[in-house]
């Protein structure tokens, strides 16, 4: 068995740990010290797999639409990053294909809805009111009943791959000096 020494080392190769371990390396690039990211790739045959992290899968929705004004901020920071990460990796993850929400006449929080629509229009997103009236100059296919009615983000909101961005913040932190190591964690000593 051969014993390694790192100054950091991220458990979980996912979209959290990979994230991690890239910015890591990017501060770390030129000091003494070893950085690794350790974590199981995904397993080829599902059946066979004993780790199945939350990232292995096609698409995940990304908006900066939200009621909430933390996870509001965070979507907008890490939308902002999406091209750059894209180009230093050479691994496309993001595609920008708008966001459409749509609620009816019962929905519980239509006051938060209406306030998260004016905190981004005021950071100058455009969000556009679609109803039964005018949803089909915008979506042809879509006929919404009168009872329904949401708001449309065409620009900064899409979808990433989560594969592909956990492969993409990988590449950028091997390229910074970071080891990674694809497999699962046995031990962990002190």
């Amino acid at each position: 068995v051969q014993f390694k020494m790192y100054s950091v080392v991220v458990v979980g190769g996912g979209m959290i740990g990979s994230s991690a371990a890239k910015w890591i390396a990017q501060i770390s690039e030129g000091i003494d010290g070893r950085v690794a990211l350790v974590g199981e790739s995904e397993p080829q045959n599902k059946e066979e797999g004993e780790i199945f992290g939350a990232w292995f899968d096609e698409g995940r929705i990304t908006r900066v639409l939200d009621r909430n004004d933390a996870w509001r901020l965070l979507a907008e920071k890490s939308i902002a990053r999406y091209r750059d990460i894209e180009e230093r990796a050479g691994i496309p993850f993001y595609e920008e294909v708008g966001f459409l929400s749509l609620v009816d006449d019962t929905f519980k929080d239509k006051e938060g809805l209406e306030n998260a629509v004016k905190a981004i229009r005021q950071s100058g997103y455009q969000c556009d009111l679609v109803d039964s009236s005018n949803s089909r100059e915008k979506f042809p296919d879509l006929n919404l009943a009168d009872e329904l009615f949401g708001y449309h983000q065409p620009d900064n909101s899409g979808y990433i791959n989560p594969r592909d961005m956990v492969n993409a913040q990988k590449a950028i932190a091997a390229s910074k000096g970071c080891e990674i190591i694809n497999e699962a964690v046995k031990e962990i000593t002190k």
